[in-house]
């Protein structure tokens, strides 16, 4: 009798912890899956700004501004992604007097950093498709720092808006045997060399206004899942 409560016993707790350990590989199996089957994209670009404020032009003498801008993005569904990137733009410039309006011949160093978060949808319906329209909109957070060299440093940050599109053109086509590698290599399905377009409606709150709009030349990169592709 006292064997057979024994065993009773040495089941009751064997059969939860089995349960539990197979519960938790199937889990992990499932999560290895979803991730294997997601579709990422990272991407680099060279932007220039053009201003909306005509102080631009009083303070760097310009209303352009070059900025590097990199991210990425996690397609939710096949063609819509959310996006996130972060940028820089550096500059040098004299200060402009607050009466006279002229230059004071002091330099001022100007450091932005944007950072925007926001949704991208693709039109891409085709495998090896080689032209690949983008449209995509979201929420911008710029730090600013304005360091000058006797006076004391401003910093502060804008918030806004932004909504563009921009079109894809896939490298792929281009040299397939090296899309092929890449493939390989990296799990990189599709690189695409884009143009795009951008509005941005700053809130500019007194001091610096960032809003204008931006034109980028940037390299795309999809990562994901394994798809056709061109033969080498």
């Amino acid at each position: 009798m006292k064997r057979t409560l024994a065993i009773f016993l040495l089941l009751a707790l064997a059969v939860p912890a089995v349960v539990s350990a197979a519960q938790e590989e199937t889990i992990k199996r499932r999560v290895k899956a979803w991730a294997a089957g997601q579709e990422w994209s990272l991407y680099g670009g060279y932007s220039v700004e053009t201003f909306d404020s005509p102080v631009w032009q009083d303070v760097l003498g310009k209303d352009t501004q070059p900025m590097m801008r990199f991210g990425g993005g996690w397609y939710a569904l096949p063609n819509f992604s959310v996006d996130f990137a972060i940028g820089g733009m550096y500059d040098k410039f004299e200060a402009v007097g607050t009466v006279s309006g002229q230059q004071s011949g002091e330099e001022v160093k100007l450091l932005v950093l944007p950072v925007e978060v926001g949704v991208r949808y693709r039109f891409r319906f085709l495998d090896n498709q080689l032209l690949v329209p983008s449209v995509f909109a979201g929420y911008d957070w710029w730090y600013f720092n304005e360091n000058p060299k006797f006076g004391s440093v401003v910093e502060g940050n804008k918030t806004g808006w932004h909504y563009g599109a921009d079109i894809g053109f896939l490298l792929d086509a281009i040299d397939p045997l090296a899309a092929h590698r890449m493939a390989q290599d990296w799990n990189v399905m599709d690189t695409y060399l884009c143009l795009g377009y951008e509005v941005l409606p700053m809130n500019a709150g007194g001091g610096l206004d960032f809003s204008g709009n931006l034109v980028t030349l940037s390299l795309r990169f999809d990562v994901g899942p394994e798809r056709a592709h061109a033969k080498p």
